[in-house]
């Protein structure tokens, strides 16, 4: 490997946490003895081409492979013994599905590196992968385990091939064996997010109750608390126990990962949220940006007042049927009389659109719509222009008619119509809520409004209740179990329930130079170390996890004049990561304890790599 070398050279440093990447130049090696001779500068050169021709795309041509085997082939024939080119050769071994070579090559990296537990993990799994059938695979992966060569590897490590043994006692219907090994996976590892999804897959196929999901759902945005894809989930299963704050929040978090004003299902369900739970502000302030971003302009500046306040109205700007609706809902419910209005308005427009193209439900949802908003035509027959065969629904013509006495102000005519539908329609159970008017009523109607909310939490009628209770200033009552996942909820680390960089990192960089200063041809090491703050166990190097990659960002001072130099891209996979339950430790490559607690770091030498894209990578931490 080639060393920058210098001399009366004082190096500077800044880290980055990084995206991984699928490429080999994302290089690193272990601090060992090094002897500066031809032989090795010339073995330097040559495993530095190989690393810049392989890196210098995203996706590297098949010639660009060929030739980046052929150079770490020849420094291999310099140097045998040099762990880091095995393991580059094994790794573009994979990149150009040489079986045979992959494994030969992590076998000598392994044989040279046998602390390096994540890559004895994937020889495992590559030998393991092998076998013809699953019962065999699951017998070696058990022997494994049980081996006394593995007794004193990491607990993720053995965790990992538990997982594999669950995974395939699942496969052949061995059931016992299955729940047993996912078990002593979870345990040995809470990061483990392969065991994750089984336990969660498992769960929700044996329809448990909705504490049990909400535990292992829970427990696998642990394993990936940077994946959207997890929370969105988890927050519609918020929004369906009412626990609406909390829904808003975790889609709060999603944005924050992949914006998601335009995703429209989870846009719906991020506003209901808000809105529900007294953010009515926000929520507009969102679907307005939404339709801007849909219509390429710019948002107009939401006016952040009081929903009452007559001045300021939301601005008015289209959206698809569904958010326009829920846009009506907010404006009308919120005082914004003349600004639902129009809103109202664009509804009848889409609708009557439908209507002219022969969509016989329009007519029917149209006339429905005037009643619920009260803007229909007062005397008018809003049942006349509905279809002879939709007429039959004696349930909907109940409701409308209930619905239109109740805005008649016939309380007694809106109850006597809407009170034999109340257990089944959430709008039927609304609207009778509405007629219970005098103070011995008031325990009723708040018992009706909660029996909305649990109906359709995410839906209009569940929005209509909740409105209810934030301008009354009453908490929504949970059922007994949704209280219990509210509490686990509030319990859960803010770190992983809302990680926010910016606020209260999750890590900490520490990086030492050896020695401070260089003489002429002596390389010098970076030893970087990763410390968790988070009071609780991180994955690393897998998706929606800590990125495996560190760049650090040297600078030369040399008589007082500071120059850039190119960065060093730091491979943290060096083993799996530890648990770490106390903050003040560090984690991450599965190197045994120090005295200072350090359970991982990595040195590595410098290497000047000078086709290095700074552009393709995730700046996520930084010191």
């Amino acid at each position: 490997m080639l060393r920058w070398v210098c001399k009366a050279i004082q190096i500077l440093t800044a880290v980055a946490l990084l995206a991984g990447s699928g490429h080999i130049f994302a290089y690193a090696a272990k601090a060992e003895t090094y002897t500066i001779n031809g032989k090795t500068m010339v073995g330097d050169q040559l495993v530095r081409r190989a690393v810049i021709i392989s890196g210098s795309t995203n996706t590297p041509r098949p010639d660009q492979l060929d030739r980046s085997a052929i150079l770490l082939d020849l420094a291999l024939q310099m140097d045998e013994t040099n762990a880091e080119i095995w393991r580059l050769r094994y790794e573009l071994a994979e990149l150009i599905n040489d079986t045979e070579g992959h494994i030969d090559a992590l076998t000598r990296y392994c044989d040279l590196r046998p602390t390096d537990d994540a890559a004895q993990l994937k020889l495992v799994f590559a030998r393991i992968s092998r076998l013809q059938t699953m019962q065999d695979r699951v017998a070696t992966a058990q022997r494994v385990l049980t081996s006394k060569a593995t007794k004193n590897f990491t607990p993720a490590f053995h965790s990992r091939l538990a997982s594999l043994v669950a995974g395939g006692a699942a496969e052949i219907g061995d059931d016992k064996l299955f729940r047993q090994y996912l078990a002593q996976a979870l345990q040995l590892d809470a990061t483990n997010r392969t065991a994750a999804e089984m336990q969660y897959e498992f769960i929700t196929r044996r329809q448990s109750s909705n504490l049990e999901v909400a535990m292992a759902m829970m427990q696998l945005i642990r394993t990936a608390p940077f994946d959207e894809s997890i929370r969105i989930p988890f927050a519609r299963f918020l929004l369906a126990q009412g626990m609406y704050k909390a829904a808003a929040q975790q889609l709060s978090i999603a944005n924050r990962f992949n914006p998601l004003v335009s995703d429209s299902s989870a846009l719906f369900d991020w506003c209901l949220s808000l809105a529900a739970s007294g953010d009515s502000n926000s929520a507009i302030t969102l679907l307005n940006l939404a339709e801007a971003q849909n219509a390429e302009t710019p948002p107009v500046e939401q006016d952040v007042t009081t929903p009452t306040s007559p001045q300021t109205p939301p601005v008015e700007v289209g959206l698809d049927l569904d958010l326009e609706l829920l846009r009506l809902t907010i404006l009308d419910r919120g005082g914004w009389a003349a600004t639902a209005d129009g809103a109202f308005g664009r509804i009848t427009q889409k609708l009557q659109a439908k209507i002219d193209q022969g969509h016989p439900q329009a007519q029917q949802d149209l006339a429905w719509l005037a009643v619920l908003f009260n803007r229909h035509d007062k005397g008018a027959d809003l049942l006349g222009d509905i279809p002879g065969d939709q007429k039959e629904n004696e349930s909907w013509i109940q409701l409308v008619r209930g619905w239109t006495a109740l805005h008649e102000n016939q309380l007694q005519k809106a109850a006597h119509i809407l009170k034999p539908l109340i257990k089944h329609d959430p709008f039927a159970a609304y609207g009778y809520s509405k007629t219970l008017t005098t103070d011995e009523e008031q325990t009723e109607r708040h018992r009706l409004l909660r029996s909305v909310i649990q109906m359709s939490p995410g839906h209009i009628a569940g929005l209509f209740a909740a409105i209810d209770h934030v301008q009354e200033n009453r908490t929504i009552k949970l059922s007994n179990e949704a209280a219990q996942i509210a509490k686990i909820y509030d319990q859960w680390p803010r770190s992983i329930r809302e990680p926010n960089n910016k606020e209260a990192p999750l890590l900490k960089f520490d990086v030492v130079i050896s020695p401070k200063t260089a003489s002429y041809l002596q390389p010098l090491w970076a030893t970087v170390h990763i410390g968790n703050l988070t009071g609780g166990p991180l994955a690393i190097g897998q998706p929606g996890a800590i990125p495996a990659n560190v760049m650090i960002v040297p600078s030369r001072q040399l008589i007082g004049d500071i120059r850039d130099i190119p960065p060093i891209i730091v491979n943290m996979t060096g083993g799996l990561q530890e648990q770490v339950t106390d903050g003040t430790d560090w984690f991450g490559i599965g190197i045994e304890p120090s005295s200072k607690a350090i359970i991982g770091s990595q040195e590595v030498p410098y290497i000047y790599e000078d086709r290095i894209n700074k552009e393709d990578f995730l700046d996520i931490c930084r010191t």
